[in-house]
């Protein structure tokens, strides 16, 4: 089934994919890099599920759909199946988010180190919280 949106709509689309896909990102390469820090994150599940996401192209097609749309000033037609699959990514984004918080205020206050890793940490929840609060605000 598809959704037809308007160009405005499109344009918060395209933002809320491409935030979206920055935040999978992030997390996939935070779980890469620092495997020992993610894993006391309890992000690890997340990261892969989140890979799985961005390998289907749903939400990359989102992106590309939405942002040609915006751009033209045209509206968007996208796949509802797609819909979900971002819905699926924010779900997996926000847990994540909530997972290195959690760590984040334990980290607080710690030696300068942890205040790095606590700083890196915050980044990560900034872009998963930003795209699922815009988002939510237009449907």
């Amino acid at each position: 089934m598809n959704v037809t949106l308007s160009p405005r709509e499109a344009g918060v689309l395209s933002e809320v994919s491409g935030r979206a896909l920055q935040g999978a990102r992030e997390l996939a390469r935070f779980q890469e890099t620092d495997p020992g820090l993610a894993g006391a994150c309890g992000i690890e599940t997340g990261a892969l599920e989140a890979r799985t996401i961005m390998g289907g192209g749903a939400v990359g097609r989102l992106w590309e759909t939405s942002t040609a749309a915006y751009r033209s000033g045209r509206p968007a037609v996208v796949r509802r199946e797609d819909l979900d699959e971002l819905s699926r990514l924010e779900g997996v984004l926000s847990l994540g988010a909530s997972r290195i918080g959690q760590k984040v205020a334990e980290l607080d206050g710690a030696q300068s180190q942890g205040e790095d890793l606590g700083a890196k940490l915050s980044g990560l929840i900034q872009l998963a919280t930003g795209a699922i609060g815009l988002w939510k605000s237009i449907f």
